[in-house]
């Protein structure tokens, strides 16, 4: 992977095992990493080596696949995901790189097709399930990743 700053020249960065990005001079990197990964552009923001600021995955066809951000490493807040078209079909927060709050999935059309609520990565809530006229097919309660039965 290389990285691309305020001038044309290219620098080579190597990721180590211990998830930190140094530069050529063995130096932990601070800037904007730009590369191709198994196909597809991905875009980050480095800070003192580690993944902090916006990333960005895109498909080959150019179009978002997903977009989101990183605090030292970790997943941090809203994170949407995507349809190769470019629609929406995922979102939702991850706190301390674990799933909290209210995620969304959405049909490609850009109705919502399920809703559902998590709790430091564990399903904990209603997830209520749409068709794609808007009417609820199904829901479930759950509490701390268990479903639970209602009459």
């Amino acid at each position: 992977m290389s990285s691309c700053s305020e001038s044309p020249e290219r620098k080579t960065v190597e990721i180590k095992l211990d998830s930190l990005v140094y530069d050529d001079n063995g130096n932990l990197y601070t800037g904007i990493m730009k590369g191709d990964v198994q196909g597809k552009y991905i875009e980050y923001e480095v800070i003192n080596g580690r993944k902090h600021g916006s990333f960005k995955l895109y498909y080959q066809n150019g179009n978002p696949e997903i977009e989101g951000y990183m605090r030292d490493n970790i997943n941090d807040s809203l994170w949407k995901y995507y349809y190769p078209d470019g629609t929406l079909e995922l979102q939702g927060y991850f706190v301390n790189d674990s799933t909290d709050g209210e995620w969304l999935w959405y049909y490609p059309s850009g109705k919502i097709r399920e809703t559902s609520v998590y709790k430091r990565g564990v399903r904990h809530g209603k997830l209520i399930m749409y068709d794609e006229d808007g009417k609820i097919i199904s829901e479930s309660l759950y509490d701390k990743g268990i479903e639970i039965k209602i009459n």
